[in-house]
């Protein structure tokens, strides 16, 4: 789906740094993707929510306990049901060194 450095487009009220936001189009239906990391935990957040519809679909990457060492990757897939039969198999995948997040 996407692919590039994460980058800093604009910080959220809740301490959350967004790192991308993409609007995608599926068999004629527009699903929003956003992509946000908390600065403090390093938790990574992946939303898809079809337009017009209130019920998004997230996937979190656990972030950096307090104390113990970085992951150089971690990776999550999973498939995400959004009604109507559509249905996304997203996957994750964010790399330490160099500062990656690749989602397809």
């Amino acid at each position: 789906i996407c692919n590039g450095y994460t980058e800093e487009v604009g910080e959220l009220p809740s301490g959350w740094e967004r790192l991308r936001e993409e609007a995608l189009l599926f068999e004629g239906r527009l699903v929003m993707l956003a992509a946000e990391r908390d600065r403090g935990s390093g938790v990574v957040r992946i939303s898809l929510q079809e337009a017009g519809h209130c019920q998004p679909f997230q996937v979190e990457l656990p972030g950096h306990p307090a104390g113990v060492g970085f992951r150089q990757q971690r990776v999550h897939s999973q498939l995400c049901a959004l009604g109507g039969g559509l249905e996304l198999l997203l996957m994750a995948e964010e790399f330490l060194h160099p500062p990656l997040l690749t989602l397809r």
